[in-house]
């Protein structure tokens, strides 16, 4: 996997304008590694429709990051020469079908990563809790706090809320969880402590 994608990376999934391939092996490696990439890539999208929630999220991660290496690829290649070049913009168009690879690229690579709900995996997994809405909020979502829109809008509409209103504590906030975290860290007994002063007072 990791010679499929050098090679595409070198040959970079969608030949820029101005390079050709003359060779014959070179056609065919420049037409197969970018179908094994793809046909690779919606393998695991397959798998992560099927898979466990701790398997998804393996395929999912690894899946994101190989099309974000493709579309850094491709960005590099026609968005920055055709952003930062001074040439006349009409000599460097390119064609339809590149502009279009591109953005389904981008939305394949960016754009749905970072709207997609995250996957909720319980802490414990035998004694599941419901998952507050921070730990299932997509990554844009995440980073602008717009998971917090219901409950800002059902505090403003209403004189007060009801504890039932509110949504569930994230279960890595429960007070049991809090007091191992704690203890682990205070607890004179603890032997993985003592090892550690024991040594840094050495």
């Amino acid at each position: 996997m990791a010679a499929m994608v050098q090679t595409i990376l070198s040959n970079t999934l969608v030949r820029p304008p101005g390079q050709t391939c003359l060779s014959e092996h070179c056609t065919s490696v420049a037409t197969l590694y970018p179908f094994l990439f793809y046909a690779y890539s919606a393998l695991l999208a397959i798998t992560s429709l099927f898979a466990s929630r701790q398997m998804q999220l393996t395929v999912n991660s690894h899946l994101v990051v190989l099309l974000l290496v493709a579309f850094g690829v491709q960005a590099w290649n026609y968005l920055v020469p055709f952003a930062l070049s001074n040439k006349d913009p009409n000599k460097l168009l390119y064609g339809w079908p590149i502009w279009t690879h591109i953005s389904l690229l981008g939305l394949a690579a960016v754009v749905i990563p970072l709207c997609v709900p995250r996957l909720y995996i319980p802490l414990d997994p035998k004694n599941p809790s419901p998952p507050n809405p921070e730990q299932t909020a997509s990554l844009i979502s995440l980073m602008t706090y717009t998971y917090l829109n219901p409950i800002i809008f059902a505090a403003y509409r209403a004189p007060k809320l009801e504890y039932d209103q509110l949504p569930p504590l994230a279960d890595y906030d429960h007070a049991a969880v809090l007091r191992q975290r704690g203890l682990d860290a205070i607890d004179p007994m603890n032997t993985e402590r003592n090892k550690i002063n024991t040594s840094s007072g050495d």
